[in-house]
């Protein structure tokens, strides 16, 4: 049982990092536009 607790917090955790991750990548390609368009 606490393995799948474990499990369960893991996948949870990624699902979190994921979207982080997303966000991010959304904000860097936002700030190359405006680098690309104030150039």
């Amino acid at each position: 049982v606490k393995k799948t607790a474990l499990y369960e917090q893991h996948k949870l955790l990624n699902a979190n990092f994921g979207q982080m991750y997303d966000g991010w990548s959304l904000v860097s390609h936002y700030n190359d536009s405006v680098q690309e368009h104030l150039a």
